[in-house]
């Protein structure tokens, strides 16, 4: 039996064979609906098979949406076959699913008299064509004036082809796309709105395969022209570049109550558009309006792949709208875009459905702390709502981000009260937690309800405002009411520190709250409702740069807590502040702080997008602050985020936590192999509980001692000059979890390095073996020591940026962790900054003789990944006419900070490190930025290449190798590759950060060795 496949391409469905040379073809034609046509909803399925075999009733079977309908098909007899039909096809049918919105999916398999098979599956778009549409492209025009349901023809015959809208009145667009041929296709090039072609050769390139036509767009298309259905493009939310855009569109609507849907494209991972009733002012510049309802978009494919997209509530039900006569509806762009548009819909609405109602915590406001979650679920019809269809589905995430998902039913824990027709349905929920949950009910007609909420059960037990810091060298205001600081000065250096002195900062405008050097401004923020019952406003301290900083004074409650801030972090990278406690010269400009812990911010999509984030200490854990009495606290900004207000909840003293975790990050040029720390458990916890991942490989040879209380972990195979990231997990026997992580690297404090700073000066001269800041004050010449973009920080960069070097490339002081050569000492370490696309810098040094790998110290508070590059000079050296060879370029991640600096290696194209090999003399090499974001650069490093090398001397073997102190070395052997095991060559010798030289006395004439770094 042959296999005879049919096959639905993006604008039609057709039948294909594939059979026996000698067979008879059999052929199904006529299939209607087809998936060719966009709104080809029908109760009515048709196509005709046949085949000089005959086909017989009995060889026809047909699937609607999973279920076999072939008992119902319907069958006339025609000359080879059968004219076959189903009459039952859903036609707007209301999924609860959005999956395939709206469509229908068609099984058919037909097998004639001789056994040959055809067979496929489609889907087609369920809405009946006869529905009320509005096109997006038909907007308003000349101040409010409109055409009422205006024919469809895409030339002079079309009412709105080439009209021109009043900007501000009937629309509103920044103009983004404009300007081009291809996107003001349809109303007058006057207009700034964007049309595009929606079906054919547009904009977007080719086919736009996404969308199908309509049966209007089809007959206009039948008259003559070439392309025919048009979308509204580049339809901007644009914070940035002025308000959302929007269209209005006024018609005489039918009458009647209304589910709305949008046929739109996206391109991007979320978005939408919300839609809203003008309720004064049309026509006019100044019109209110009232929102009816939101389209939340998902990537539909593409720009030029368009989707049916419910209009729906906040709780995510779908809209009933009630509409009678003329009205003017309003589409408005939200945050993340408003997509490609092509068209709007109306689709009676079944007002028999279900509902949900008085849902509570309903997510109005933070701080809903319920313990549970209770709403009506009622039938405005009077039919019974059975107890077993009602499914609660919680999403829940803690507040240090530990989430989980369970659904909770009539059997496991939702209870009911009332009647079957008008439930209060209640269900537990979790304390201090963030909480979605998705209601959901079938009545016993089948008719669905749906309900979607966010909101918290968060109870914190004392919390403080971010604007509100002292005032006037130390004062403060004790358990302050709202606003009781508005328009208080902070003193600088005492009661807050600013990079802008005592202004705020210049791209900030206002509207102020305090009258200093912090920027204070309006919050979006979801409010409070003490914010909400006393008409007041909610400030936010904004534009808090690196090292900016403010002190609170209060008289903070006794006991033990965890602090939370509630900030935004609009940028792409991660950004950080440190929270500390003054101990000393309160209300004074010398004052000693003892650091608490950090609070690190992870980007939360957008400046007014709000998270809490708790402060943790170096390993991790969450900081159990003591308090009681008046203190004073100090935020310090590593890092720019928005900080709204700050909060406190009773610490749980039996989690358990990680401690002493050594090397840690804090010094550089740890030199040892080992890493050890303690996880306390006051609750116990098994060795099995603790999980050690080193550079993403867990650790399964880490020695574990001590009691189930404390146990101390040791791990004794670091490798020397490399990068680590740690993680550390441990669940006690309660169930409580800690997760630790650090950074550290066991580099050598011999390796050679070079400061970033001191490049060459007066035409290639250097110093030879340059102390710390021997290059302080020296003068290079462009073009041939270096090349600067910024010219030596005339572009704006501030006169700091020539702290260490008179000209050429910006030299400042940097906050990197101090290195011995800086300890105690009194200099000073300074990085290269502004180091833009193009500028480069020659250092020209002895560099050691042997083969090196090398690491770049940087850091990259830009939004993506740049590069660095490294040449070694062959000829030109100390003129302006140089060549170079280049050995590899750093790849420098963003790390969210232009002071959060870490190791970079030099790699080739193949992303393998690079070996460098110097022979003792003076080289020049020079340190580039081909491309990329601009980045600091503190210093470089050579690292020794591990290469054990043999010697015969005499009847004697010498093996040397690198070593580094902190690591011992053991050389092995063998006397054939065969054999079983490595011996010991003697007893495993200290590293001295040198080369170290093992000999074997009169070893055979063959012999393998290795050496095993302990």
């Amino acid at each position: 039996v042959d296999d005879v496949r049919f096959y639905t391409g993006a604008a039609n469905a057709a039948f294909v064979e594939s059979v026996r040379a000698a067979a008879t073809p059999l052929n199904v034609a006529g299939l209607t609906p087809d998936g060719s046509t966009l709104m080809s909803g029908t109760n009515k399925l048709t196509f005709t098979a046949t085949s000089a075999n005959g086909v017989s009733s009995s060889g026809v079977t047909v699937t609607v949406n999973g279920t076999d309908v072939t008992s119902s098909l319907v069958f006339t007899p025609t000359s080879g076959g059968q004219v076959v039909s189903y009459n039952s096809l859903p036609v707007d049918p209301l999924l609860t699913a959005e999956t395939n919105l709206n469509g229908v999916t068609v099984n058919v398999r037909v097998t004639d008299g001789a056994g040959i098979i055809a067979s496929n599956q489609f889907v087609y778009d369920a809405f009946a064509p006869n529905k009320f549409t509005w096109e997006a492209e038909d907007y308003d025009y000349g101040n409010g004036q409109f055409f009422d349901n205006p024919a469809y023809a895409f030339n002079a015959n079309d009412p709105y082809y080439q009209m021109q809208g009043t900007p501000v009145v009937d629309y509103y667009d920044n103009g983004n796309g404009t300007g081009s041929a291809q996107v003001q296709v349809y109303r007058s090039t006057s207009d700034l709105v964007a049309t595009e072609y929606s079906l054919g050769a547009g904009a977007n390139g080719g086919l736009s395969v996404g969308e199908l036509p309509r049966q209007k767009i089809r007959d206009a298309y039948a008259a003559g022209n070439a392309f025919c259905d048009v979308d509204v493009g580049y339809f901007d939310y644009g914070t940035a570049i002025g308000q959302p855009n929007w269209l209005n569109f006024t018609r005489t609507y039918p009458t009647g109550t209304f589910n709305v849907y949008i046929r739109a494209g996206f391109g991007s991972a979320s978005g939408g558009a919300t839609l809203a009733a003008v309720t004064s002012g049309v026509g006019t510049y100044t019109q209110t309006t009232n929102v009816l309802g939101t389209f939340n978009y998902a990537n539909s494919g593409g720009w030029a792949s368009f989707a049916w997209v419910p209009l729906k509530d906040t709780f995510g039900n779908l809209i009933q709208l009630p509409l009678a006569g003329t009205n003017t509806l309003e589409l408005i762009a939200n945050s993340g875009g408003g997509g490609n548009v092509n068209f709007l819909m109306l689709v009676p609405a079944n007002t028999n459905l279900p509902v949900i109602n008085s849902i509570y915590p309903n997510g109005t406001n933070l701080f809903q702390p319920s313990s549970q979650l209770s709403f009506v679920l009622t039938s405005p019809a009077g039919y019974s709502i059975g107890t077993n269809t009602v499914l609660v589905k919680l999403s829940v995430t803690n507040l240090v981000g530990q989430g989980y998902t369970t659904n909770i039913s009539y059997t496991n824990g939702l209870t009911f009260s009332g009647v079957a027709t008008n439930w209060l349905v209640a269900c537990p929920l979790p304390a201090n937690s963030l909480v979605k949950a998705q209601i959901s009910a079938v009545d016993v007609n089948g008719g669905p309800a749906s309900s979607q909420v966010s909101f918290d059960t968060i109870n914190p037990s004392y919390s403080w405002e971010a604007e509100d810091y002292d005032y006037g060298g130390g004062l403060f205001f004790d358990n302050p009411q709202i606003g009781s600081y508005n328009g208080q000065s902070g003193i600088s250096t005492v009661d807050y520190f600013s990079d802008t002195g005592t202004s705020p900062n210049a791209g900030d405008t206002g509207p102020y709250y305090r009258n200093d050097g912090i920027s204070t401004q309006n919050s979006s923020d979801k409010p409070r409702l003490a914010y909400i019952n006393g008409g007041l406003t909610d400030y936010y301290v904004g534009w808090f740069n690196s090292g900016n900083w403010m002190n609170f004074t209060r008289t903070y409650p006794a006991g033990k807590y965890n602090v939370f801030v509630r900030a935004a972090n609009g940028n792409t990278t991660t950004a950080t502040a440190s929270l500390g406690q003054v101990t000393s010269g309160w209300g004074t400009s010398s004052q000693t702080i003892s650091n608490l812990g950090t609070f690190t911010v992870a980007p939360t999509s957008a400046w007014q997008t709000y998270n809490f984030v708790p402060l943790r200490d170096s390993n991790g854990n969450l900081v159990q602050v003591a308090l009681g009495g008046t203190n004073t606290f100090r935020l310090t900004s590593a890092g720019a985020a928005n900080v709204n207000a700050f909060f406190l909840f009773a610490a749980n003293t039996n989690v358990p936590s990680v401690a002493n975790v050594a090397p840690n990050g804090s010094t550089f040029y740890s030199g040892t192999n080992t890493l050890t720390f303690n996880v306390n458990a006051p609750l116990g916890m098994t060795t099995s509980s603790i999980v050690v991942t080193l550079n993403g490989s867990v650790v399964t040879n880490a020695t574990i001692t001590g009691s189930s209380t404390n146990w101390n972990v040791a791990y004794t195979h670091l490798a020397p000059n490399q990068n680590y990231s740690l993680t550390v997990t441990a669940t006690d026997s309660a169930g409580n979890a800690v997760t630790a992580r650090s950074a550290f690297n066991t580099f050598s404090s011999a390796n050679y390095t070079w400061e970033a700073e001191d490049f060459d000066y007066g035409s290639g001269l250097a110093f030879a073996d340059p102390q710390t800041n021997a290059y302080f004050g020296v003068s290079s010449v462009a073009e041939v020591d270096f090349h600067d973009v910024n010219t030596g920080a005339t572009a704006g960069n501030g006169n700091h940026w020539t702290a260490y070097r008179p000209d050429g490339m910006e030299t400042a002081a940097n906050g990197d962790v101090a290195r011995p050569a800086y300890v105690g000492t009194g200099f000073t370490d300074y990085s290269v900054g502004y180091f833009a696309t193009n500028e480069w810098m020659n250092f020209t040094r002895a560099y050691p003789a042997g083969t090196y790998n090398v690491y770049a110290r940087v850091a990259n508070g830009s939004a993506g990944t740049s590069y660095l590059s490294l040449s070694q000079l062959t000829s030109g050296w100390g003129t302006s006419v140089q060549t170079s060879n280049l050995l590899g370029s750093f790849t420098v991640p963003a790390n969210g900070s232009y002071e959060t600096y870490s190791f970079v290696p030099l790699t080739g194209p193949d992303g393998k490190l690079v070996a460098v090999t110097f022979n003792g003399t003076t080289n020049t090499l020079k340190v580039g930025r081909p491309d990329g974001l601009e980045f600091n650069v503190n210093f470089l490093m050579l690292v020794p290449v591990f290469n054990l090398n043999a010697v015969k001397a005499g009847t004697n073997v010498n093996l040397t190798f690198p070593s580094q102190t902190g690591f011992n070395y053991q050389v092995q052997y063998k006397n054939a590759l065969t054999d079983a095991t490595w011996t010991p060559l003697g007893a495993a010798v200290p590293g001295v950060n040198s080369s170290t030289t093992v000999t074997d006395s009169a070893p055979p004439s063959v012999r393998f060795y290795r050496a095993v770094v302990q």
